[in-house]
């Protein structure tokens, strides 16, 4: 068919050519086939053939078989070249004796032969069957072509085995898939076997057998080693053909690669049931192993245990060192871990029937899974294997860090008989090691239900309280010990419980840090400390700076400084009677965020001090470069200056520190007498700490805005630029 000029689809006409020397027989040879619907092209010779069909493809080639061998070869080389499935047929005439002659074209690929004189009706006859079978040629082979392009698309190959000539054949695409060249080997079962790996070969020919003995079909996965070495994973189906009397005679089978299937389906899997940052089994893949194993006890009554691990001071360290030195210590954890509870060594301790698994949850939370236990007590050899093993220290970001955990043990099925339930008992064991020190491990006890129960009732009130503004704030003075002048005040938020009094941070901090609520209490600490500073001035007292501590919370909000300055404004009070402290926690967070926020508080006016210095992991680098005006040594390092060398020293060090990089130093935790005389000797004179008051309501407070005493001499008040 083709699309005409007016875009109609035509019949394109049948073309025959005709080569005959005789003219008489080239001319009725020539009516007979238009009879027959042909548009045909005589000639008398094969050069004459040739230059006649070079821009037409024949449909039938009619020769004589008489004429020069040489030229006849040449012309059936042609008519077949680029010819599709085979090119036309092509019926030779012959005459009526030359046996010989008309053999000896069969090797041209003539297709039939005619003899002289010619029956021309018969011709007719000839000519129709020719082209019949010309047309289911030419079908089969589009079929065919069909076929070997859908199997290259798919990637699928197929085979066929003849029983009664015990013959192999493979498709095209086949060969392709084995990595060889089509037809390249001779197709067999052995060539097949020696692709599979060894443990394998067995198993395929069992199946084949069960074909052999009347089985429909079977379907099999196998790897395969390609020519070229390559592993590749292949869908094999194959089907019995049965004669009527139920014998096996043909078996036909098809294989496919699905190896990239198989690859994505893993990839799936994978961020489906493993952590992409640790590489362990996630939650959604341990609750549902732990409900199989829930299953299995039951019905075996076994003892498994679930622990619940969680890092001790993750966040300090995320927070200090970045989320990227976090998260490589969550790894780093993992990866230690995992070493310590393999299987090959924990089951020598336990039993050989123990699964020990280890999964993350999310965030610093992991778990572990301990099936199939002789006795409760195996859990707790596990916990301490784990806690000995995170007694080394970590390499994270350059740093040597130590970390531990905090372990809690629930047992099936005494702990709870469900996921849910268990999970929720060794995590209430969890907070309660939390709570008795850290890096140990406990066991579930129905009465730390009432201790969770307590937190939980402590969060709620905790909201309540924030709502209510049940925090009141506590100063404590900062001195210059030089001469006991008070030269500024830290403001210290206490909760005013309605039913349990008076409530230190220590009671309720670490609760509202991990619900959230810390920031609010922090907005509202900023805004009674501003407040009260406005109050003092309206009585006329003389002021001095008041420090704020903030979270990590209140720098990650870009409108720190609006906030403030709007408080400022609001209160009265000038930007040099705030200080913000920030701990190195905070500060290291997210230094690249928080900077700038530090850069635009101290252009407002406002002063700045590096809280706990010493205690995380800023660099001299980075100290050089931030815009504070105070440093503060921790207290964990003042306390013992007087009876520990290091605690001296590194004291010592920050004070020369402070100095060289022209900042204040000011000293926390200051109890006695020798602590102050070693830090006037080492020129650290701002001090802060039980010595020269402790922390008391503003109304207590307000008396030493006036006239300030210690040791009962009277002091006078520094101004408010002392600091």
């Amino acid at each position: 068919m083709r699309t005409g000029a007016s875009g109609r689809i035509t019949v394109r006409e049948r073309v025959a050519l005709v080569i005959e020397p005789e003219t008489g027989c080239r001319e009725e040879l020539g009516r007979r086939l238009a009879l027959e619907g042909f548009r045909v092209i005589a000639c008398a010779d094969v050069d004459a053939a040739i230059a006649s069909v070079q821009s037409t493809t024949p449909d039938l080639v009619v020769i004589d078989v008489t004429l020069d061998r040489t030229a006849l070869e040449a012309l059936c080389r042609y008519v077949r070249a680029g010819a599709d499935a085979g090119g036309p047929p092509i019926l030779a005439v012959t005459d009526a004796n030359d046996v010989e002659q008309a053999l000896a074209t069969r090797e041209l690929g003539v297709t039939d032969f005619i003899r002289r004189p010619i029956a021309w009706d018969f011709l007719a006859l000839r000519v129709r069957h020719l082209m019949r079978t010309a047309k289911a040629f030419a079908e089969a082979h589009e079929v065919r072509a069909g076929l070997a392009i859908a199997q290259r698309i798919a990637q699928v190959g197929s085979w066929e085995w003849d029983l009664d000539r015990d013959e192999i054949r493979w498709s095209e695409q086949l060969y392709r898939i084995f990595g060889f060249e089509p037809h390249a080997v001779c197709p067999s079962l052995d060539l097949f076997l020696e692709r599979v790996p060894e443990a394998d070969r067995q198993r395929i020919h069992d199946s084949l057998v069960d074909l052999l003995r009347g089985k429909p079909s079977v379907t099999l996965e196998q790897s395969v080693r390609r020519r070229d070495g390559t592993e590749r994973i292949f869908l094999c189906y194959a089907e019995t053909v049965l004669t009527a009397q139920g014998r096996a005679r043909r078996v036909h089978g098809t294989v496919q690669d699905i190896t990239e299937r198989r690859r994505t389906e893993e990839r799936i899997r994978q961020l489906a049931y493993f952590d992409g940052l640790t590489g362990l089994p996630n939650r959604t893949w341990f609750m549902e192993r732990l409900d199989t194993a829930i299953a299995t006890a039951r019905r075996h009554r076994r003892l498994f245990a679930v622990m619940f691990l969680d890092l001790d001071k993750f966040k300090r360290i995320n927070d200090t060192l970045g989320h990227h030195a976090g998260d490589e210590l969550l790894s780093a954890f993992a990866k230690r871990v995992s070493q310590c509870i393999r299987k090959e060594d924990t089951v020598t301790r336990i039993g050989p029937g123990t699964e020990v698994v280890l999964s993350r949850l999310g965030g610093d939370e992991f778990c572990v899974l301990l099936t199939d236990l002789a006795r409760s007590e195996d859990a707790g050899t596990v916990a301490e294997r784990i806690l000995a093993a995170l007694a080394e220290p970590f390499v994270i970001a350059g740093y040597e860090t130590f970390t531990s955990s905090s372990i809690g043990i629930a047992v099936y099925p005494h702990d709870g008989g469900n996921a849910d339930e268990l999970l929720k008992a060794a995590d209430v064991a969890m907070y309660h090691s939390k709570e008795r020190g850290r890096e140990t491990f406990h066991f579930y006890d129905p009465v730390m239900n009432a201790r969770a129960a307590e937190r939980l009732v402590l969060e709620s009130e905790l909201r309540r309280a924030i709502e209510r503004e049940e925090f009141v704030v506590h100063y404590q003075p900062v001195v210059d010990a030089r001469d006991a002048t008070l030269v500024g005040l830290e403001a210290l938020v206490r909760w005013r419980h309605p039913t349990r009094g008076l409530l230190l941070p220590g009671q309720f901090v670490d609760v509202a840090e991990e619900s959230r609520m810390l920031t609010s209490i922090g907005d509202q600490v900023l805004r009674m400390a501003c407040t009260q500073l406005s109050r003092w001035r309206a009585e006329g007292r003389t002021l001095v700076p008041v420090s704020v501590n903030l979270s990590a919370h209140h720098f990650r909000k870009g409108d720190l400084p609006a906030t403030i300055g709007a408080l400022l404004t609001a209160t009265g009070i000038g930007p040099g009677h705030l200080r913000i402290e920030i701990t190195e926690g905070v500060l290291m967070a997210d230094l690249d965020a928080t900077l700038p926020v530090l850069r635009r508080l101290q252009a407002m006016g406002i002063r700045l001090a590096l809280d706990d210095f010493g205690t995380g992991y800023s660099s001299l680098g980075h100290l050089q470069r931030l815009p504070f005006d105070d440093l503060k040594i921790d207290r964990s390092f003042t306390r013992d200056i007087g009876t520990d060398p290091d605690h001296a020293a590194i004291t010592t060090a920050i004070i020369d520190l402070a100095h060289r990089l022209r900042r204040s130093v000011i000293a926390e935790g200051i109890e006695d007498t020798s602590q102050v005389d070693f830090l006037l000797a080492h020129r650290c004179h701002l001090m802060q700490g039980h010595l020269f008051g402790s922390p008391e309501p503003a109304d207590l407070v307000a008396a030493r805005l006036s006239v300030a005493t210690l040791d009962d001499r009277p002091v006078a008040v520094a101004p408010a630029t002392a600091v």
